[in-house]
């Protein structure tokens, strides 16, 4: 029975460790160039993992035909999609994966859970790991920007090369509103930690990670700061002399805004049109994203797994609301994020977590594809299983 016990968490522990691999680590680009090569990689191992964790998971049989209909649908939807699109629109295999993988991640109950020692020693070298490259890169030590630019361009890498200019900590995730999807996890666990078992070093963390927020600059951050502030305050209240403590560490922080005209650039990002969320859902609805709307109404049930087989064809980035949307109409997108909050409630114990944990995401995605890019869906498969064993809080 203990050699049972040992194999489970010996593949737990590898499974996390490689998707972590993933996240941090697994490279984006060659000399600057996004790689087609490194993301087929990438994907081929994310939808592995994801396999071997939906075979030893308890998979729940509604689940299972809710997945199993959902993707009946998008293939009967990419089929007419492309048939009617006049060579306008292929299939999308990245697409095709990444949509399976978070749903078969839907549908596991994802009752396996490792030792939660394992997760506070990863959280802790993780958080050395990321404080240490992101003082050298500030500071281009061993010319370190360089190297990341070449590795680690999300996009275009003028786009990355001009982040690290500005001096944001981006790190080895390309741009911006990922860095503060992973810093803004890694925050939320965190505090979450620090709230359950009251250990000084978690505050610690979360300090770490509002700094950084801050220091990203960009709407995802800035919402994500808000988000916080919010969560804290909620916890603090319970306890005067915490309730002390957070308004002068707040205070503290604002200051230090002030001092690094932070105020003023956070100011700047939220009015400004030409990029940010402002642009995205109010102009942008008729510029970026005109195609979009024009395949929701030109496809009866959504484009399905298809993509754009043009420049300048159907954009599939910089919200997942509307995407999703796209991808499947109104059957796709309430079954997506139902099946999503049915997740996160489902090992959440106090339904204010889950409503954490249900936010944090939904906030990515007014700006991003979360579940459409093997990075962010690598971390949250990590998330939830930090989050599944700290609600059993088990010490094996």
């Amino acid at each position: 029975m203990d050699k049972i016990i040992i194999n489970k968490n010996t593949i737990t522990n590898l499974i996390i460790f490689l998707l972590l691999v993933l996240t941090f680590v697994f490279p984006l680009s060659v000399n600057g160039i996004p790689s087609t090569l490194y993301e087929v990689i990438a994907d081929v191992l994310l939808l592995l993992f994801a396999l071997i964790l939906w075979i030893r998971g308890k998979k729940p049989a509604y689940k299972n035909l809710i997945v199993f209909f959902v993707l009946l649908y998008l293939f009967w939807a990419t089929i007419i999609a492309i048939d009617g699109s006049n060579g306008d629109l292929k299939f999308g295999y990245a697409r095709t994966i990444c949509i399976i993988v978070t749903l078969l991640l839907f549908a596991n109950n994802f009752s396996f859970c490792s030792d939660l020692r394992y997760y506070k020693k990863i959280i802790d070298f993780l958080v050395l790991g990321i404080v240490l490259i992101n003082i050298i890169s500030l500071l281009n030590l061993i010319n370190i920007n360089s190297l990341l630019s070449n590795y680690y361009t999300q996009y275009l890498q003028y786009i990355t090369d001009y982040q690290f200019t500005i001096r944001k900590p981006i790190m080895t995730f390309g741009v911006h509103n990922i860095a503060s999807f992973v810093y803004e996890g890694l925050l939320l666990v965190s505090y979450y930690w620090y709230t359950k078992f009251g250990e000084k070093k978690h505050i610690i963390y979360t300090i770490i990670f509002l700094a950084l927020l801050m220091m990203l600059r960009c709407s995802t951050s800035i919402a994500y700061l808000l988000f916080d502030v919010i969560i804290i305050v909620y916890y603090q209240t319970r306890s005067p002399r915490k309730l002390i403590l957070t308004i002068i560490g707040f205070t503290a922080l604002i200051f230090i805004a002030f001092q690094f005209d932070l105020i003023d650039v956070y100011r700047d990002i939220l009015g400004q049109q030409t990029n940010g969320w402002i642009s995205r859902y109010s102009n942008g609805i008729q510029t970026i994203f005109a195609e979009n709307i024009d395949a929701i109404r030109k496809y009866p049930i959504g484009t399905g797994f298809s993509i754009a087989a043009h420049e300048n064809g159907l954009y599939g980035a910089d919200s997942g609301f509307i995407i999703n949307f796209t991808i499947g109409k109104i059957v796709y997108f309430i079954c997506f994020y139902a099946l999503l909050i049915k997740k996160v409630n489902s090992f959440c114990k106090k339904k204010f977590i889950s409503y954490i944990f249900i936010g944090y995401i939904l906030i990515m995605e007014l700006g991003f594809v979360t579940f459409l890019y093997y990075k962010t869906i690598s971390f949250i498969i990590v998330l939830f299983s930090i989050l599944c064993c700290t609600e059993s809080n088990r010490y094996s």
